[in-house]
């Protein structure tokens, strides 16, 4: 009987069985045994809620880990626009690099990038991350952006203006506002 402990590194293994009586060495059997690969992943992050604010580009970590019986070559990632009701952020705005890889039963950090849109809705948009490739079946990352409104910042100007101060008149004045935000 052999036993393969469970999540061994898929290769061929190869040993020797000796035949013995005594101390007599009566012959040896070579043995082959397949461990199978088995790739498996999972997509872990540190909160499955990100923050930012519209007009921002947002940077976030998601954890790669290997839980297969292998390495992990050629990860590719694609994600859903995010969405909010009607209102969507294109996944076209998302960036992850794809051809990820992460060894036997290791875990690795991989960089995912969103660049919010100025005038994109406050809220919560629900989006999903996918890993494919490398012989995992499809692993779906869910997460929410939860998208602040963006901040402006607002100019006053005025030019050549004097005030006088008399308790008797008043001054009007004329000047503009822009919005620079």
């Amino acid at each position: 009987t052999y036993t393969i402990p469970i999540n061994s590194y898929a290769a061929e293994y190869t040993g020797n069985i000796l035949v013995k009586s005594d101390s007599t060495t009566l012959g040896t059997h070579v043995v082959k045994f397949t461990v199978n690969p088995k790739p498996n992943l999972t997509i872990t992050s540190s909160s499955s809620t990100i923050y930012s604010i519209a007009g921002n580009t947002v940077k976030f970590n998601i954890s790669l880990n290997n839980i297969g019986n292998t390495d992990l070559n050629d990860i590719d990632f694609s994600a859903t626009d995010l969405s909010k009701g009607t209102d969507k952020i294109s996944s076209s705005k998302i960036t992850i690099a794809n051809n990820a890889q992460v060894d036997y039963q290791q875990s690795k950090n991989h960089e995912v990038s969103i660049e919010i849109p100025v005038d994109a809705a406050a809220g919560d948009y629900t989006g999903k991350i996918t890993a494919t490739g490398s012989g995992i079946t499809n692993y779906d990352f869910d997460y929410t952006l939860s998208v602040a409104a963006a901040e402006y910042e607002t100019e006053i100007t005025a030019n050549d203006i004097a005030w006088v101060i008399n308790l008797s008149t008043s001054e009007t004045s004329t000047f503009s506002v822009k919005n620079t935000g």
